[in-house]
């Protein structure tokens, strides 16, 4: 089989809009209480952290009912509680929140969005994860949290025509060059379950990680809703 590259220098931030800056959503976790996660009795610290698979400055998709994908690196021997969450821009309404089951074993874990939660073309949606590995605290305060933004963007003229005539392997770049992060990552990860022997794909998926600057993480198993 022919292996079809991503190629990391394809960008298509031209033609996006700006990413909100309000200084508060990071993608990156941490601990609650300003201090190291083991010192305040919370989730151990781990070689690779929980890990938003959102690129830097392209927090978009294409789909109004969007999956976000999280590394996980802990079990459900070791969290007691994972939450996600979608809010709106200005965080004043809840638009969907959802328990989640930790895994059985460390790995990049999917996360749709609710059925009946549709994105709304140009507007910004906040999102938060957070983590408990302990059953009982004295205040409602998470261990680690996560929190970021997604924009859904309109679909560029005659895509999904041309996306139907497109080879799967080569969909992801072509998600990719119309803005849709989201949707690129998913497209891949659907393709590397359904082929999980597959090497180009595999190459293809360490490829996308790597463009993101996660090189830990292109080893680590998807992990079956």
């Amino acid at each position: 089989m022919i292996s079809i590259p991503i190629s990391s220098q394809a960008s298509p931030s031209k033609n996006l809009p700006t990413p909100p800056r309000t200084g508060t959503p990071t993608g990156n976790p941490t601990p609650n209480g300003g201090s190291r996660p083991e010192a305040s009795g919370g989730c151990r610290q781990m070689k690779h952290p929980v890990t938003a698979l959102v690129k830097t400055g392209q927090d978009f998709t294409l789909s109004e009912k969007p999956t976000l994908w999280f590394y996980i690196p802990y079990t459900t021997a070791e969290v007691h509680a994972i939450e996600f969450s979608l809010h709106n821009a200005q965080q004043t309404k809840t638009l969907y929140r959802t328990t989640i089951q930790a895994p059985a074993t460390p790995g990049i874990i999917a996360v749709p969005t609710q059925p009946n939660t549709s994105l709304k073309i140009g507007e910004k949606y906040y999102w938060k994860l957070i983590l408990d590995c302990q059953a009982k605290k004295e205040a409602d305060i998470p261990d680690l949290s996560l929190d970021g933004w997604v924009q859904r963007l309109e679909m560029p003229a005659n895509f999904a025509k041309q996306l139907q005539f497109t080879p799967a392997k080569a969909r992801t770049q072509q998600y990719l060059d119309a803005g849709g992060w989201y949707d690129a990552l998913t497209h891949l990860a659907k393709l590397r379950s359904q082929n999980s022997q597959d090497a180009n794909l595999q190459q293809q998926w360490s490829q996308l990680l790597k463009s993101a600057g996660w090189d830990n993480l292109t080893d680590q198993p998807l992990i079956e809703p």
